[in-house]
């Protein structure tokens, strides 16, 4: 593989795009919405189907306002979904499920609404227009927690050994955690407009592109660990930088996603960023990844089995 790596000449052509879907809170927290708005190209966001359902947000403290004010700032970086009665009543059965298996706690109810609605969206999703005029290919759809624990709640990874097959209910993935550079500041609003503004950038833009495009591939090819250094580490380093470069002061934080695949020979490795200190993992794990109905064609653009299960993304604990 050629040395020269990087969003200028890497590959981006059909790309597929990655698409984060939140719960019914995500809005309420500017900070921790700015960091999702530099990991996904749309983010997919639940609103009140009518004005009673609008009230009894109000009621539960998830601000309509507040979701009015998000919208409109992210326009076409957000899809919008009603919070329908068939959803609530699939999110009441999944989460009987979580409390038969002992998990009760707000965090895991939050977490079950993205993968409740995944059920619900995917012939709305797979009929998006990319902005950029590429090929609409359908998104990677990755179900997008606060925290570690809501994702475990629903995906219950466990680390894989290096040979064997995974057990009944999981399938094979990698657990991906890497560095992410987010605006930094004493107020919410404007880190939040600022993370929207460089979203929009071209050059951030490409360099999440290509990055996401090798980490597409990564899951459906055996990759040695030298190729994941000298690719996957430059491509960070250009995404960190171009973050750097229009965010305004920035901190770093650590994000984490569960993706589908990735069942070869790939190892369990940690490495340094090709051009600066910057370290990311790269882990085989089985997980309980939810699928879509009907779901991607595997015999699409992009081939491969993972692209018919949904993912995960979420804060990772440093």
């Amino acid at each position: 593989m050629n040395d020269s790596v990087g969003p200028s000449n890497f590959n981006l052509e059909p790309r597929r795009q990655w698409w984060g879907v939140y719960s019914v809170r995500a809005h309420m927290d500017m900070r921790s919405l700015a960091r999702e708005i530099l990991l996904y190209d749309r983010l997919v966001l639940p609103v009140p189907e009518d004005l009673d359902e609008a009230d009894r947000w109000d009621g539960q403290g998830w601000d309509t306002n507040q979701l009015d004010y998000v919208a409109k700032h992210l326009g076409d970086l957000a899809h919008l979904v009603p919070w329908s009665q068939e959803m609530r009543s699939a999110w009441k059965d999944h989460m009987s499920l979580l409390a038969a298996a002992g998990v009760t706690s707000d965090g895991a109810a939050y977490g079950a609404t993205p993968t409740t609605m995944v059920g619900f969206i995917w012939d709305d999703v797979a009929a998006h227009q990319p902005r950029d005029a590429l090929p609409p290919v359908p998104p990677r759809i990755v179900a997008a927690y606060l925290s570690q624990e809501e994702a475990a709640a629903d995906f219950e990874p466990v680390a894989a050994p290096v040979k064997g097959s995974p057990p009944a209910g999981r399938r094979s993935g990698i657990l991906l955690t890497q560095p992410i550079e987010v605006p930094r500041g004493e107020d919410d609003e404007d880190v939040f407009l600022r993370a929207v503004r460089t979203a929009r950038e071209p050059e951030f833009a490409s360099a999440r592109r290509a990055l996401y495009d090798y980490e597409d591939r990564l899951v459906m090819e055996d990759r040695t660990d030298a190729d994941i250094v000298r690719a996957l580490g430059r491509l960070l380093d250009d995404y960190t930088a171009a973050a750097r470069d229009h965010a305004g002061k920035t901190k770093r934080q650590w994000v984490s996603r569960l993706i589908a695949g990735g069942g070869g020979a790939l190892a369990n490795s940690q490495f340094a960023g090709a051009g600066k200190p910057v370290s990311l993992a790269v882990r085989k794990v089985f997980a309980r990844f939810p699928s879509f109905v009907p779901g991607p064609d595997p015999a699409g653009i992009h081939p491969g089995e993972a692209l018919t299960h949904v993912g995960a993304g979420f804060p990772a604990p440093r």
